[in-house]
């Protein structure tokens, strides 16, 4: 019964997106699309565990395995308008949940590249978007999106062995505690994004916002834009004061933490000091 309730999840929201793309997307060829569409879903969810399977990619065996796999749509509608031929999209919520996913490229224990993942999630929300083939309208009014990665171990050829030890890492795997971002547009033009990333080798995190400006995207004015750098590992530390020695160039810090701003537009980007 998960089986089915997840294939059954995955194909309706599958339909809704690709009748939603085809209708908005040029049309080639005879395409018979139905002259008005109504098409909502009030909730899905499914579920799937103990999921293992295997196979070969350009002569190269792989083999993925995953503890849980859990998908949810919520409240999505798409309708034609009868008076035009807008399309409007709507959906409240569709989410996406991986739990101990593990990759495996190639048969040679040394040679093969490999990838775990504790939790791997992806959401949107209060998406709202409107359509139109024939005027080549595509318009968003307002989306919320989220990503979230915790406990991500990327085993790596030999080739990387030593860049990873270099920066203060395991060698050979690339690590990554947490990583999480967000992104939200709103019909008055107005950008937020926000994210966070925890390594072995320091911690990163940004903050922005932006007014976007449809016409003319390079006037986009940048309201704020905040990367802030910190507990970076000695290595790495240390491979960047060469760095700047190198290129007479300093980041701006504070304390130990490098911190770095922007305002001003896309098209003229201002650092602040």
């Amino acid at each position: 019964m998960d089986v089915i309730n997840f294939i059954k999840t995955g194909l309706s929201a599958l339909l809704v997106l690709s009748v939603c793309f085809l209708w908005s997307a040029p049309q080639y060829g005879n395409l018979d699309v139905p002259d008005l569409m109504d098409v909502s879903i009030g909730y899905l969810e499914g579920e799937m565990s103990d999921v293992e399977f295997d196979g070969y990619f350009d002569q190269q065996r792989f083999q993925i395995s995953l503890d849980l796999i859990k998908t949810e749509l919520k409240d999505a509608e798409l309708r034609e308008s009868e008076s035009s031929d807008l399309t409007s999209f709507l959906i409240d919520l569709y989410s996406v949940e991986l739990e101990g996913m593990d990759i495996v490229f190639g048969d040679d224990p040394i040679e093969s590249v490999g990838l775990h993942l504790d939790e791997f999630s992806f959401t949107f929300s209060d998406l709202d978007w409107v359509s139109s083939p024939e005027d080549d309208i595509l318009e968003f009014n307002s989306f919320t999106g989220e990503l979230t990665i915790r406990g991500l171990e990327l085993k790596l050829n030999n080739e990387f062995y030593n860049l990873i030890s270099m920066l203060g890492g395991k060698p050979g795997v690339l690590e990554i505690d947490r990583f999480n971002a967000e992104v939200s547009y709103n019909r008055r033009g107005r950008v937020t994004l926000s994210g966070k990333l925890i390594t072995p080798f320091g911690k990163a995190s940004v903050d922005g916002e932006l007014l976007f400006n449809e016409s003319n995207p390079q006037l986009s004015r940048i309201r704020k834009f905040n990367l802030t750098v910190e507990n970076l590992s000695d290595e790495l530390e240390a491979l960047l004061q060469q760095m700047e020695m190198e290129s007479g160039m300093t980041l701006p810090r504070r304390g130990r933490k490098i911190e770095i701003s922007f305002t001003g537009t896309l098209g003229n980007p201002v650092l602040e000091e």
